[in-house]
């Protein structure tokens, strides 16, 4: 898996609203040191902790929404689009 892949993995979450605080989810996520998002197979953004929103320099509201790939560095997005073609055909 490309590194930009590895960085885009995340923990299944229960949903949250586009709000902020992960519902049902601990709040120490956001106290986790690695960035972690949720995402929808099309790649739309369902939920960031702080660690993916210090990455990004965004806020959660700006993340939230988004498609995740926006993320990843343009030379990599194929081949992350690709990874995830390969995962979610495993899924």
């Amino acid at each position: 898996l490309s590194p930009a892949l590895k960085y885009q993995l995340t923990c299944r979450l229960p949903a949250e609203n586009c709000h902020g605080r992960h519902h049902g989810a601990p709040d120490a996520l956001d106290d986790l040191p690695s960035p972690i998002c949720r995402y929808l197979p099309n790649g739309i953004l369902l939920s960031v902790n702080a660690a993916y929103c210090r990455h990004a320099g965004k806020t959660r509201d700006a993340l939230v929404g988004t498609d995740f790939l926006e993320q990843v560095p343009e030379p990599e997005r194929e081949q992350v689009r690709d990874d995830l073609t390969r995962l979610n055909a495993h899924v």
